[in-house]
């Protein structure tokens, strides 16, 4: 079985994925798993780009702090928490990537975006960055974004902790969920 596709990693059961390091209370109450309809399989460019994403609702609703990660919340900068502009580059202060990711997570659980919606929104906000604004990103949230999507049934290559910018760019271009 060389070069086989091992599938996501941490799974505990066919079509499920683990939760253990998931809030519960994020998620919907009802098992959240990959359909066997071949849907699994399709390709960035078949997807229904309209329909996914952060959605309306979530965009209007107040974002609040405690609806982020944890162990961001203390670099987060409160005049650009909640806010989706950005642009990374030299220069950047670490707390705007802090409230950037965090808004952009928080956003997300709120939408209970996961699986092919999730990797969807995640490469179409991220399709455009390139290595060194990857390389940019702090290692916290690199390592968090990382097993986030993991957990949330978004596959990511096994990569030691040097590798997460490598991993992360690869989830953003790469075109078959």
């Amino acid at each position: 079985m060389t070069g086989a596709n091992p599938g996501p990693r941490r799974q505990s059961m066919p079509g499920y994925y683990n939760t253990s390091n998931v809030d519960s209370s994020q998620l919907p109450n009802t098992p959240i798993y990959l359909p066997d309809d071949g849907t699994a399989n399709m390709t960035y460019d078949d997807a229904n780009q309209d329909s996914l994403g952060i959605s309306d609702t979530a965009s209007e609703q107040q974002l609040s702090l405690e609806a982020t990660p944890r162990p961001f919340r203390p670099f987060i900068d409160p005049s650009t928490f909640g806010r989706l502009d950005f642009d990374p580059g030299e220069g950047i202060p670490i707390q705007k990537y802090f409230s950037y990711f965090a808004t952009l997570i928080g956003y997300w659980d709120m939408d209970q975006t996961v699986a092919i919606e999730l990797w969807i929104d995640f490469r179409r906000t991220f399709q455009d960055w390139d290595i060194q604004m990857w390389e940019g990103v702090p290692k916290l949230i690199a390592r968090y974004l990382v097993g986030y999507l993991t957990d949330r049934g978004v596959y990511v290559r096994e990569a030691p902790t040097t590798q997460f910018p490598n991993a992360l760019m690869e989830v953003a271009t790469r075109k078959d969920f």
